[in-house]
């Protein structure tokens, strides 16, 4: 979680520019170039709430009440964005939007089909959080920060897989991790975000969807697999978690086994 004196900081650094919306996207877009790994997610963080702050200061100009809640989850789906950019060498701006005519519903209205982007409706899904624990070093660090009982493909569970990073966020009613990990020659992203209750669960939007939309139910969730590009992503509901998890340099149909382990 950032620390309000680590953000004051950050906006009393006189050698960036935190003026405006413009100059702070340019600090995320330089930043989102880099390589994942030397990606310093804490400068996009900072950034990301610097903007938060100037767009709520423009909504009380405007007399408007700022959205608190819509902002942090603004905030935590741009920087899925970004990581999925990098990736794929492209940053989608206005993503967050949509800006298309809807096409095609797919399994029941849960999946909306857009001519630029996929919306699944993580809201209209029926589930129950289930807890399946066994020996694996992934889950007993996220238990121990307080993600305990997430579910997750059985390969990205085993013990000889690197954990390369973990970035952890807490925000008023939603609790986030951002992990990377090295599983076998698979290079693998998982993002987790933790609601406090229901109705605070939204939508997901996926962008430069390239490939069909496959879904796989499991005994744990109902799993909603696809191309995006050069990556392959996963993106369920277990509970009050949202996941989606990011496959680079891998097939759909890998994926899509990968996606009947989850438990």
């Amino acid at each position: 979680m950032l620390s309000n004196k680590d953000f004051l900081s950050f906006l009393q650094d006189e050698t960036i520019d935190t003026s405006s919306e413009d100059a702070l996207k340019k600090i995320i877009d330089e930043e989102s170039a880099k390589p994942i790994e030397d990606m310093n997610t804490l400068l996009i963080e900072h950034c990301l709430d610097a903007i938060a702050v100037l767009q709520n200061e423009s909504q009380t100009q405007n007399g408007k009440e700022p959205d608190d809640t819509h902002v942090k989850h603004k905030r935590i789906t741009y920087k899925k964005i970004l990581i999925l950019a990098a990736a794929v060498a492209v940053l989608f701006a206005g993503i967050l939007y949509v800006s298309a005519d809807r096409e095609e519903i797919l399994f029941g209205g849960i999946v909306e089909v857009f001519n630029d982007h996929v919306r699944i409706n993580f809201s209209d899904i029926e589930t129950e959080e289930t807890v399946l624990m066994y020996g694996s070093a992934l889950k007993a660090e996220l238990a121990a920060n307080g993600f305990d009982g997430v579910v997750l493909p059985e390969i990205f569970c085993a013990q000889e897989n690197e954990i390369v990073k973990l970035d952890y966020n807490s925000y008023d009613m939603i609790d986030t991790v951002t992990v990377f990990i090295n599983c076998g020659d698979m290079r693998v992203n998982i993002f987790i975000d933790r609601y406090a209750m229901q109705e605070l669960i939204p939508h997901t939007d996926l962008p430069n969807v390239t490939s069909e939309i496959v879904k796989v139910e499991t005994q744990s969730a109902d799993v909603f697999c696809c191309e995006q590009g050069e990556l392959s992503s996963l993106n369920y509901r277990c509970g009050l978690d949202l996941y989606t998890i990011l496959l680079y340099d891998t097939s759909l149909e890998t994926a899509v086994e990968l996606a009947k382990t989850v438990q």
